[in-house]
């Protein structure tokens, strides 16, 4: 039997029988090294191949939803592979965001310009969003029905869900609207823009960081989970687009004039909602945008809560505070990225929304993708992320370097961008073939048992 003798070189010519867990190892740069240009050592590779997901709790719409869910894959071919119909879900969203794009290609128009958005372009987010999801949730059971679960199933599953959030993003922006250019006193419909994404991907980093330590995957939090979250954004894209213009005038409408009683002092206008909000008053679509962040930061806290209660009963030969140090830090990398387009200049966050918020989604991609990856395999994640360096220092060369014109702001943004499309697919197609050659299956195709 082959062993492992050091965290940072594994024997790649001989599988290993027993593996090691590494995971609770602190690594502050770099991951463990391979040869041959594997991600995986083999200690990682074969933890994956006996890996068993163990999802958080289901809910009440889960389980009366799954007896649907199941009739509709009994409708699938029995030759039609899981991992196709994962990749047909993620076609939805795909062509959701190219669509948003293609039709509002500044995505955030100034106050007094006409909204892009047209109905017809919500209730196709609507179905697109209901058939991704609805998908999403047959996959498995597909996989099931050919006997042809995998643990790279799982890790294709959740790897193009962390994708299809940016989908997810756009067609929230297609009803909310948020919209105004940035002025002397605020960054007008930007920020709220980018609080929305910050939120959403950070806290789905950090559902993958838990399971990375607990080895659950919080599904939901009491009755209200993704499922309900997935379908309940869908309806709502169906419900703006039957009533667009009565709800476009209502979510402009200042909360004060909805609930008089609530009146802001002046001071607190002067000095807090004009120059950060840049309104007098909040908006009804501001006050939809502040509770989703203050869900959202209750989900991270609480996934922070239980994955360091559940450190507290470690023994690895360190002490609590230093596993649970080492966990918080492995935070700092995603949350930089996350928060990076807030200390940008307003006027290069509105005129390169479109490009900023691609390239830190997608190193929030990555990021999250290493996380799920190194996850069931057991490795060392790295505190400090290098693949995070190249957008935070494209963000800060756009703060710090004022020489910058208009058509390279453009070309640097487009560029970081590009970066991330190619380190990621290099590093997602490098493990997905090494898992693949390891557990001797295809990924889109159902491989035919020899007799």
């Amino acid at each position: 039997m082959s062993t492992t003798t050091s965290d940072n070189i594994s024997d790649d010519d001989v599988p290993h029988v027993n593996p090691y867990d590494w995971h609770l190892h602190h690594r502050w740069f770099f991951e463990p090294h391979t040869r041959k240009g594997n991600i995986l050592t083999q200690d990682g590779a074969t933890q994956i191949k006996i890996h068993a997901y163990q999802p958080g709790a289901y809910t009440m719409l889960d389980l009366t939803l799954n007896p649907i869910w199941t009739k509709l894959t009994e409708l699938l071919p029995i030759t039609l592979a899981p991992n196709l119909v994962t990749l047909y879900g993620g076609f939805h969203c795909l062509f959701a965001y190219l669509m948003i794009w293609y039709y509002a290609p500044n995505l955030i128009p100034a106050s007094d310009e006409k909204s892009p958005f047209q109905p017809w372009m919500l209730l196709v987010n609507a179905w697109c969003l209901a058939a991704y999801y609805t998908l999403d949730c047959m996959d498995g059971k597909q996989a099931r029905r050919t006997n042809s679960s995998s643990p790279v199933g799982q890790l294709f599953d959740h790897g193009l869900d962390c994708m299809c959030l940016l989908a997810h993003l756009s067609m929230v922006q297609a009803w909310a609207q948020l919209s105004g250019a940035p002025t002397e006193y605020h960054g007008g419909g930007a920020p709220w823009y980018f609080g929305l994404q910050a939120t959403l991907q950070f806290s789905f980093f950090v559902a993958q960081w838990e399971e990375y330590y607990t080895g659950v995957l919080p599904h939901a939090t009491g009755q209200i989970g993704v499922t309900e979250v997935s379908y309940g954004m869908a309806a709502a894209s169906f419900l703006n687009a039957l009533f667009m213009s009565d709800l476009s005038l209502f979510y402009s409408t200042s909360i004060e004039t909805i609930l008089p009683f609530l009146s802001i002092p002046r001071f607190v206008k002067d000095s807090v909602l004009l120059p950060i909000f840049g309104f007098e008053t909040l908006q009804t679509k501001h006050v939809f945008c502040l509770g989703w962040f203050t869900m959202m930061t209750m989900l991270v806290l609480l996934s922070i809560q239980r994955v360091l209660a559940h450190l507290a009963l470690k023994k690895n030969g360190k002490s609590t505070w230093q596993l649970q140090g080492s966990a918080l830090l492995k935070l700092a990398s995603p949350l930089a990225i996350a928060l990076c387009p807030f200390f940008l200049p307003h006027d290069i966050l509105y005129s390169e929304l479109r490009f900023i918020s691609l390239s830190v989604g997608l190193a929030m991609c990555l990021v999250t993708i290493k996380m799920i990856v190194f996850s069931m395999a057991k490795q060392a994640y790295a505190s400090v992320q290098g693949d995070a360096l190249v957008v935070l220092g494209a963000a800060a060369w756009s703060t710090l370097d004022a020489r910058w014109k208009p058509p390279g702001m453009h070309l640097l943004w487009q560029l970081a961008t590009l970066y991330y499309v190619v380190r990621m697919s290099i590093w997602i197609r490098a493990v997905l073939r090494q898992l693949c050659d390891r557990l001797d299956i295809e990924l889109f195709r159902l491989k035919v048992k020899k007799e």
